[in-house]
C-alpha cells in the first residue's frame, strides 16, 4: 500500500443514524468485520473494493443499522457473479450495491443483494455508446438508474456497468468528464433543485474522470473530492458532529503521483538536465497505471511498483570531416599548418578536439573524418570551430584552453539550466515542454554568449589566430540535421560548413557532421 495514494470522494446528506465504516482492509479483516457486525443487527449500506499495486484487492465499507437479509459475493469473475444472479433472482433477490474492478486485467465482481421481487435491467462492462442507446431505451419505458459503475479497462478503455429499476422520476447524468466540468454542472444543478444520485470518480491517462447521476430533490448536501484520508476523516468528524451521515463513499488509487515521482527521481539519478536521455518534451504521460516520460533522447517508464526502465533511444554524435583552403596567410613562407580546435558543448558536457595539418596550399581539400564527440545527449548545444596558423605557440596548450573554456560555459549552462521546475512540468496535463524552454536557455546563456563574443580570440594565444565560427544545434526542434552537400571532390557528407576568413591569416571551408545515432540501449549507472 506504500506505493499507493489513496483519495476519497464523499457525499453526505443530513442524518443522525448509526454509521460504522472500515478503510481499505483485506478480505479477511474485513470478513471478520461483516460477521461481527451482522450479529449486532448491521448491514451494507456501501462496499467499494478497490486494487492496489501488485493486483490487492482491498476493502472500504459502510454499514447501517438494520436487520433486513443480505447476500454478498466477492471478487468474482462474470460467469461465477451470473451464475449467483441468476440463482437469487429466482429466489426473489434484488441487487443493492454492485462494484465491478479490473484484477490483472480481468473484469471482477463483488455485489450485495437484498430481498426483493422488483423489476431490474442491468448491462455489464458496455462502451458509452451502447450504454448510452440502451440508457435512452429505457427511459421511455419507464426505468431509472439504480446503479452506474463505470470501470476503466487497460489502454485506458472505460466502460460502463448499469443497473436500472422502474421508475419514472426525473434524472440527470453526465459522463466521462473532468473536475472543472463536473463542478460547473454540479452548481447549475443544486441551484435547479437536483441532487446526486450517483457519483463514480476514476482515473484515466493519470487523470480523475467524474461520471455522475442527479435526481429531484432539495436536501442539503455536503460533498468532498479527492481527499487525503486524513482530510476526508476530519472532514467526516466534523460533520459527524453535526448531524450528518455518507451518503456515498468512493476510494479511489491514483498512481499518477506516484509514477511521475519515480519518473522524476528515475531522471534526476540519470543527470538531470545533463543526463545522456536529453531533457524532457512534456509531462509524463500515465496510462493503465503506467508513467512514460519522453526525452529528446530516450525515455523512462514506471509503475507504482518496481523499478523504472530507463532507455537512451539514440544519441549526438560530432565528426570533424575536413577543410578546403581557399587562400594562404600572407606571410613570407612556404605552405601553411593550420590546426583546428573543433569543441561541442551542451548542458554540463563539452568535448574539444585538435586537428594539425602541413603543407597547406591554396586549393588543397583534406578530408580525414574524425569523431570530436559521441555518446552526447541530444540537447541544444553549439558547434564550434577555431583555425589557427601553427607559428611559435603550442597547439597542444591552445586545445587544452579553448576546452576549458567550454567546459566553464557548459558548466554554466547547465547551473542555469537546473532551476527550471521540473516537477511542475512532469505533472500530466501540465502542458509545458522543458525542452523548448531549456533551449532558450542555452542560446541566451554563457554558451550562446561566449560564441557570440568568440570563444577563442581572446584566450592570449600565441600563435597566429586566423578566425573561429560558432552554431546552435537544435534551436528549433531535435529533428536529425540534414545532409547539406558532400565535401568537393569527394563523397563525404557534411551537415555543418563553416566559412573562416582570417584575411591574411588564411581562408577556409571547414567541413563537420552532426549525426543523431538511434541505438537504443539501457541507460548504467
Amino acid at each position: 500500500m506504500a506505493n499507493d495514494e489513496i483519495r476519497y470522494s464523499a457525499v453526505w446528506r443530513p442524518s443522525t443514524e448509526g454509521e460504522i465504516q472500515v478503510y481499505g482492509w483485506t478480505y479477511a479483516d474485513y470478513r471478520k468485520k461483516y460477521d461481527e457486525l451482522w450479529k449486532q443487527g448491521w448491514r451494507l449500506k456501501a462496499l467499494q473494493p478497490f486494487v492496489l499495486s501488485g493486483d490487492q484487492v482491498r476493502y472500504t465499507a459502510v454499514w447501517r443499522p438494520s436487520t433486513e437479509g443480505e447476500i454478498q459475493i466477492y471478487d468474482a469473475p462474470y460467469e461465477t457473479y451470473r451464475a449467483k444472479y441468476d440463482e437469487l433472482w429466482k429466489q426473489g433477490w434484488r441487487l443493492k450495491l454492485i462494484q465491478p474492478y479490473v484484477v490483472a486485467g480481468q473484469v471482477r465482481y463483488t455485489a450485495v443483494w437484498q430481498p426483493s421481487k422488483e423489476g431490474e435491467m442491468q448491462v455489464y462492462g458496455w462502451t458509452y455508446a451502447d450504454f448510452r442507446k440502451k440508457y435512452d431505451e429505457l427511459w421511455k419505458q419507464g426505468w431509472r438508474l439504480k446503479a452506474l459503475q463505470p470501470f476503466v479497462l487497460p489502454g485506458d478503455q472505460v466502460r460502463y456497468t448499469a443497473v436500472w429499476r422502474p421508475s419514472t422520476e426525473g434524472e440527470i447524468q453526465i459522463y466521462d468528464v473532468n473536475y472543472e466540468a463536473y463542478r460547473a454542472k454540479y452548481d447549475e444543478l443544486w441551484k435547479q433543485g437536483w441532487r446526486l444520485k450517483l457519483l463514480q470518480p476514476y482515473v484515466v491517462g493519470g487523470r480523475t474522470r467524474y461520471t455522475a447521476v442527479w435526481r429531484p430533490a432539495t436536501t442539503g448536501e455536503f460533498q468532498l473530492y479527492g481527499a487525503t484520508y486524513e482530510q476526508y476523516r476530519k472532514r467526516y468528524d466534523e460533520l459527524w458532529n453535526q448531524g450528518w451521515r455518507l451518503q456515498s463513499l468512493t476510494p479511489l488509487v491514483d498512481r499518477s503521483d506516484i509514477v511521475v515521482r519515480k519518473a522524476l527521481e528515475a531522471y534526476d539519478r540519470t543527470g538531470g538536465v545533463t543526463s545522456p536521455l536529453g531533457l524532457p518534451t512534456g509531462a509524463v504521460s500515465v496510462a493503465a497505471g503506467q508513467g512514460r516520460w519522453r526525452m529528446t533522447g530516450g525515455h523512462i517508464t514506471t509503475t507504482a511498483a518496481g523499478n523504472p526502465e530507463i532507455i537512451i533511444d539514440q544519441h549526438l554524435r560530432i565528426w570533424f570531416v575536413g577543410f578546403k583552403c581557399w587562400g594562404e596567410s600572407t606571410e613570407l613562407s612556404g605552405s601553411d599548418e593550420p590546426y583546428f580546435i573543433v569543441s561541442w558543448g551542451g548542458l554540463g558536457r563539452s568535448a574539444t578536439s585538435m586537428f594539425k595539418f602541413t603543407d597547406v596550399d591554396k586549393g588543397d581539400v583534406r578530408v580525414t573524418p574524425a569523431v570530436v564527440a559521441d555518446n552526447q545527449p541530444v540537447v541544444t548545444s553549439v558547434l564550434h570551430v577555431a583555425v589557427m596558423e601553427n607559428d611559435e605557440g603550442s597547439p597542444s596548450d591552445a586545445r587544452k584552453k579553448v576546452d576549458a573554456a567550454m567546459q566553464k560555459a557548459a558548466a554554466a549552462a547547465a547551473q542555469g539550466a537546473a532551476i527550471y521546475d521540473l516537477a511542475s512540468a512532469a505533472a500530466p496535463g501540465s502542458g509545458l515542454t522543458p525542452a523548448a524552454t531549456i533551449a532558450g536557455m542555452v542560446t541566451g546563456g554563457p554558451i550562446g554568449a561566449l560564441i557570440a563574443g568568440g570563444l577563442v580570440e581572446g584566450l592570449g594565444l600565441a600563435d597566429d589566430y586566423v578566425g573561429e565560427h560558432g552554431e546552435t544545434l537544435f534551436a528549433r526542434g531535435y529533428a536529425p540535421p540534414q545532409v547539406q552537400g558532400t565535401v568537393p571532390g569527394t563523397n563525404e557528407p557534411y551537415t555543418h560548413k563553416f566559412w573562416i576568413d582570417g584575411k591574411g591569416e588564411g581562408k577556409y571551408d571547414v567541413f563537420l557532421r552532426a549525426e543523431i545515432v538511434n541505438q537504443p540501449r539501457p541507460w548504467v549507472a
